[in-house]
C-alpha cells in the first residue's frame, strides 16, 4: 500500500472521528419530554446531566403541544422518557415512565424530590441505572490515533 495512500487513509478516519455526533450515533438515543409540573426546570436539567451525558439525547424530539412517541421513534429515539412532578402526603414527588417499543411503558419510577425541588443522588442513580438497563450507554469516544510520522526514507540499496 504507497505511503500516500495510507496517509489519506489515516486523514479520512480522523475527520470521521471527529464529526460532532459520531461516537454517540452508534448507541441508542433517548428522547425526554418537557417534565410536567418542574418549576424552575431543575428536574429536567438533573434529568438532562445524568442521562444525556453517556448518550445521545433528542432535545426536541418529544416537545409539542401532544405527546407523540411515534414522532420520537420517527426523530431515531431508542427511547422515550416521559415525567411529571406532582404532591403526596409526604412530599412531592418524581413519576416517570420509559418506553421503547409501544405505548405502554417498559419501566415506571415514583421517586421522592427533596425539600429544594430535586432529586435525591440516590434516586438519580437508580433511574439512570434502570434507563442504562433497557439503553445501554453508548461508549466514549476514543482518543484520537497519534499524528502519522512522516516515513523514512528506505536506505539506498547496496551495490552488487
Amino acid at each position: 500500500m504507497s505511503t500516500l495512500f495510507r496517509s489519506g487513509l489515516l486523514a479520512a478516519a480522523m475527520a470521521c472521528a471527529t464529526l460532532p455526533g459520531t461516537a454517540l450515533a452508534a448507541g441508542p438515543r433517548l428522547a425526554i419530554a418537557p417534565v410536567k409540573d418542574d418549576a424552575g426546570g431543575a428536574v429536567r436539567r438533573q434529568l438532562d446531566a445524568a442521562l444525556c451525558g453517556v448518550r445521545e439525547c433528542l432535545p426536541e424530539a418529544l416537545s409539542g403541544p401532544k405527546l407523540d412517541l411515534a414522532r420520537a421513534r420517527k426523530l431515531g429515539a431508542a427511547g422515550s422518557l416521559v415525567a411529571s412532578v406532582w404532591r403526596e402526603k409526604k412530599g412531592k414527588v418524581l413519576s416517570a415512565a420509559l418506553f421503547t417499543t409501544g405505548a405502554t411503558p417498559v419501566k415506571s419510577w415514583k421517586l421522592p424530590l427533596g425539600q429544594d425541588g430535586r432529586l435525591g443522588q440516590a434516586g438519580l442513580d437508580q433511574l439512570a441505572r434502570d434507563v442504562a438497563g433497557f439503553l445501554p450507554p453508548t461508549a466514549a469516544r476514543p482518543a484520537p490515533p497519534p499524528a502519522a510520522a512522516t516515513p523514512k526514507p528506505a536506505p539506498p540499496a547496496a551495490a552488487p
